[in-house]
């Protein structure tokens, strides 16, 4: 998406077709073709998300924007009915998840404007998975 071609552009024989015959998903792709903007936006989120992701100081931050990436995709899959909405809830929840226990530390920031612990890793209680694992 970064570099416009994975949307077609509509070809000239269906832009005499009248709006309402295509289906939406179908309707959504050529919008989507069509301005090569928008498409190469949504492909440098999906880049920053990526690499914002890979290093530990940005995770968090990179989990957030995934977040609101994820819901843009959900609201797009359920308006357009384009039919890959069970993955995007799946992603969705995935990502909640694992900003799930920073979760206090970020509403601490937004709503009381107190300074916060910007990277916190979380250490795994190795016995506990052992004993998991092996009883």
């Amino acid at each position: 998406k970064l570099i416009p071609v994975q949307m077609q552009m509509p070809n000239t024989g269906t832009l005499d077709v009248p709006v309402g015959y295509f289906p939406p998903d179908q309707l959504f792709w050529w919008l989507m073709g069509s301005n090569s903007f928008y498409e190469s936006f949504t492909g440098l989120v999906e880049v920053t998300v990526a690499l914002l992701l890979v290093f530990t100081k940005t995770y968090v931050v990179g989990l957030i924007i995934l977040t609101g990436s994820l819901i843009n995709i959900l609201m797009l899959n359920i308006g357009f009915d384009i039919g890959v909405t069970h993955t995007v809830i799946v992603l969705l929840a995935a990502s909640v998840y694992q900003l799930f226990p920073y979760l206090e530390s970020i509403i601490f920031f937004l709503l009381d404007k107190q300074t916060v612990e910007y990277y916190k890793q979380l250490k795994p209680d190795r016995n506990k998975q052992y004993k998991t694992i092996m009883f």
